[in-house]
């Protein structure tokens, strides 16, 4: 039960991009700096936010030989806690330099003291814990064994996964990781991973759990980089003080959601020896 992840070394072409991705991020910063852009020209965040997303997909590429090496997992799948922290660290993290940026350049007061709403800080706190906490359930289950059919012990949680995904049950067995569904290399991973099942007995099937997560942090991210903008268009530098206030409500349904995600992943699916 081998699974094979990729590691590429730097090579010069790559260290060059490096470079060319930094000094575009500096440069940026810099024309702001000197006043070149306007300071409320969201363009300036959406050049950020593009700048350090082709940065982490470069270093995803690095380390896993593919651009969307960074959301993908041990597995070699692509995961859906990973792929939410990064959206959220993005969002968050760009628009923060963009605030300090301005008010710097403005000659405002004080430049760095910007209030960021205590319900921002319990959203990154749920992607935080579901980025750790999946894995951590899915560790319990890779270190256990699949059991045989009590009746017909020739078919087992390898076999009926090889059979419904049209696979050979030979290289499921070998890459699987307990009783966890695995991919042999970063290149087999799919966008369709972070809907679907972790175990061999589910892999085939969607996770309702994941959906829901998903389609409700999409809202949430896509409603909050709405609210973002609409502050970058219309609030002078020495106005940019604080972030947006995120609804309590639409928190307590992200809360929800996560907490059923990870209480479906610690449910086990897949009948295990000794069990």
């Amino acid at each position: 039960m081998t699974l094979e992840r990729v590691h590429h070394d730097i090579n010069p072409i790559q260290e060059i991009w490096f470079w060319i991705i930094l000094a575009l991020f500096l440069g940026s910063v810099l024309a702001v700096g000197l006043g070149y852009s306007h300071p409320s020209d969201p363009l300036f965040w959406i050049i950020l936010m593009a700048l350090i997303l082709a940065f982490v997909m470069y270093l995803g590429y690095c380390t896993m030989g593919t651009w969307e090496g960074i959301i993908i997992n041990e597995r070699n799948l692509m995961s859906l806690s990973r792929m939410q922290i990064i959206a959220w660290t993005i969002l968050i993290v760009s628009a923060l330099m963009v605030m300090v940026v301005v008010r710097v350049a403005a000659n405002v007061p004080d430049a760095l003291n910007i209030e960021i709403n205590q319900n921002i800080w319990a959203v990154l706190g749920l992607s935080a814990f579901a980025a750790v906490g999946a894995p951590m359930i899915n560790n319990a289950k890779s270190i256990k064994e699949p059991a045989p059919d009590a009746k017909d012990p020739a078919v087992t949680p390898v076999t009926r996964a090889a059979s419904l995904l049209d696979e050979k049950a030979a290289d499921i067995e070998e890459h699987r990781k307990g009783l966890l569904y695995a991919n042999n290399t970063p290149d087999d991973a799919r966008f369709t991973d972070i809907f679907e099942g972790d175990e061999l007995a589910n892999t085939m099937y969607l996770d309702i759990t994941k959906v829901q997560m998903f389609w409700l942090s999409l809202i949430a991210i896509a409603g909050y980089a709405f609210l973002l903008l609409n502050l970058f268009l219309t609030a002078t530098p020495d106005a940019l003080t604080k972030f947006p206030a995120f609804s309590e409500g639409y928190l307590a349904i992200l809360a929800v959601s996560h907490a059923t995600y990870l209480g479906g992943k610690t449910i086990t699916q897949t009948k295990s020896t000794g069990s």
